[in-house]
């Protein structure tokens, strides 16, 4: 979403998301919802873009 805009932004997500903490917070819990958010990110993405583009 903001890679090529805030790569300082991006690096620190990658950061975070390296730490095994997150892994075994984020990564390790079931989402039975993930398919839901999936397909409302991708129906709203045009908008996102349009946003972040302001």
């Amino acid at each position: 979403m903001w890679e090529k805009n805030r790569p300082r932004l991006t690096a620190w997500w990658e950061k975070i998301k390296a730490r095994p903490s997150y892994e075994a917070c984020l990564g390790a819990t079931p989402n039975p919802e993930k398919p839901i958010h999936e397909a409302a990110g991708k129906k709203s993405w045009p908008e996102i873009k349009r946003l972040l583009a302001a």
